[in-house]
C-alpha cells in the first residue's frame, strides 16, 4: 500500500510539473509544438497522409488547399526517437528566441521575425530543390538567430558535451553530416537567419537603413491579439496589458532547455 501510495504521489507530482512546464512555455513555442505533435499524430495513426501536408503552390492556388502554407512547417515525421530529438531542438530554438522578446513592445517584433524567416526559407528551399517541408530550415534559422544574438551562452549537447552557443549551428551541421543526414535544411536556415541578422542588426548600424522595421499596423494587430492596449497619452509606443474580460474566449491566453 505504501509503495502504491508513493507511486501515486510521484505520478501526480510529475503531472503537475508537466502542467507547469506547459503553462510557462512561451506562446508561439507552445502552439508551434502543439501543431507539430498534431501533424505527427495524424500521419503516425494513418488518419492523414503526409501528401496532404507538404508545400505545393499548385495545390495552394488552384485547389485552394491553403493549409499547406502552414503545415509544411509543422511536419517533422512520424513518432520516433528521431522525432523526440527534433522536438527538443524545436523547443530549444523557439523558446530561446521568443524569450528575447518578452516585453510588450518586442512581441510584435518577434512575430515579424517569425514571418520573415518563414517566408525567407521558401525561395531558398526552391533554389536548393528542397522545398516540400520547410520546418527544419525554419527552426534552424531561429536557432541561428538566437546564437548570433546570444553568442556566449553555454549549451549542453550530446553526452554532456558543453559548447558555446556561437558554434552550436555549425556543430549541429557537422553532427548531421556524421549521422548521414542532409545538411541542406541547415544551410537554408543559416542563410535565412543571417539575412535577418544582416537586415535587422548590421545594416541599420552600418548604414542607418532599417528595412525590417515592424509596421505599426502589424504591431497593433499582434498586441491586440495578445491582450495589450496602448497606454493613453503615451507617445513612446509602450503598451500595458488590458484587464481580463469577464466572459468570453480570447486567443493567446495562457526556462531555457539543455540539448542532450
Amino acid at each position: 500500500v505504501s509503495t502504491q501510495s508513493t507511486w501515486g504521489i510521484s505520478r501526480n507530482q510529475r503531472k503537475m510539473e508537466f502542467q507547469e512546464f506547459v503553462k510557462n512555455m512561451p506562446t508561439f513555442t507552445k502552439y508551434y509544438m502543439a501543431g507539430t505533435l498534431v501533424c505527427a499524430l495524424l500521419v503516425s495513426t494513418k488518419l492523414l497522409g503526409y501528401q496532404w501536408l507538404y508545400l505545393d503552390f499548385e495545390f495552394v492556388f488552384q485547389k485552394l488547399q491553403i493549409w499547406r502554407i502552414i503545415t509544411n512547417y509543422l511536419f517533422f515525421g512520424k513518432f520516433s526517437v528521431g522525432f523526440l530529438f527534433q522536438l527538443v531542438i524545436i523547443y530549444f530554438s523557439c523558446s530561446k528566441v521568443e524569450r528575447l522578446y518578452q516585453t510588450p513592445q518586442a512581441i510584435a517584433e518577434f512575430f515579424y521575425l517569425v514571418l520573415f524567416v518563414g517566408a525567407m526559407v521558401v525561395p531558398l528551399a526552391w533554389i536548393a530543390d528542397y522545398h516540400y517541408f520547410n520546418g527544419n530550415a525554419f527552426i534552424f534559422g531561429l536557432l541561428y538567430i538566437w546564437c548570433k544574438k546570444c553568442p556566449f551562452e553555454k549549451v549542453q549537447f550530446l553526452f554532456g558535451f558543453i559548447v558555446t552557443s556561437a558554434y552550436l549551428p555549425w556543430i549541429l551541421l557537422v553532427y548531421d553530416l556524421i549521422i548521414g543526414g542532409s545538411i541542406v535544411p541547415n544551410l537554408i536556415g543559416i542563410a535565412a537567419g543571417h539575412t535577418y541578422i544582416f537586415l535587422k542588426d548590421i545594416l541599420p548600424n552600418s548604414h542607418r537603413i532599417n528595412v525590417l522595421k515592424t509596421p505599426k499596423f502589424f504591431e497593433k494587430l499582434v498586441l491586440k491579439a495578445k491582450g495589450y492596449k496602448p497606454v493613453p497619452g503615451n507617445i513612446g509606443g509602450r503598451f500595458q496589458q488590458a484587464p481580463p474580460e469577464p466572459q468570453g474566449w480570447r486567443p493567446f491566453q495562457g526556462q531555457g532547455v539543455r540539448l542532450q
